[in-house]
């Protein structure tokens, strides 16, 4: 995903970030986004909320894709937090729905029967509707008081990982809000194979 600014001299007014959604994943379900160990999962840098200081659990909202090592690595260092998995659904493609599924399940031993059995389903390509999706869901759950942190954790595709960023900006910035990842020594170059179609999304300030 790139992204094409206009900005103006009091900062940026708009930004246009393209995607280019693959015809499929190199070896479907079976596909390494991922290689080596990963040596740190922290908040990201911008995107670190404040904490409460209560005895409250902490949520963890992870938006699974392939990458079973990341998700599984996150969901068993917040063990004692309560899990939401995020699925992409409607999915880029069909075949990828059942394939994000597989790897999910993958996972099943990092999550509880409870949290797999009630996941958040979120468009795959609609960054503006992920972040409609999880803002609604942390409303409805009153999760900002229920909650001493609300970690986002951001492991699926490009357009939902763009989602996530624009909720925490949009509405939990300096709030128990944080964007959370897993960074690995290295990540592999070639995950997909040809183009299906090219997205625009226009953010603007």
């Amino acid at each position: 995903m790139g992204g094409q600014n206009h900005c103006t001299t009091t900062g940026f007014v708009k930004v246009d970030f393209i995607y280019s959604e693959p015809s499929h994943y190199s070896k479907k379900e079976d596909t390494t986004f991922s290689d080596g160990s990963i040596y740190e999962t922290r908040q990201v840098i911008g995107y670190q909320g404040i904490s409460n200081h209560t005895n409250k659990k902490d949520l963890l909202m992870v938006s699974a894709g392939y990458d079973t090592n990341l998700t599984a690595k996150v969901a068993q260092q917040y063990e004692n937090s309560e899990v939401v998995p995020i699925l992409g659904f409607p999915s880029l493609r069909a075949d990828m729905f059942q394939e994000n599924v597989l790897r999910t399940v993958a996972a099943e031993e990092s999550f509880s029967s409870e949290a797999l059995k009630s996941p958040l389903f979120t468009p795959a390509s609609d960054p503006f509707e992920v972040a409609s999706e999880i803002s609604n869901y942390i409303r409805k759950n009153n999760c900002l008081d229920n909650f001493e942190h609300i970690y986002l954790c951001p492991l699926s595709t490009k357009p939902q990982v763009l989602g996530i960023g624009l909720v925490y900006l949009n509405e939990f910035e300096k709030t128990n809000v944080s964007i959370l990842y897993p960074f690995t020594e290295r990540y592999s170059k070639e995950t997909s194979k040809g183009i299906s179609k090219i997205w625009k999304y226009t953010i603007e300030f």
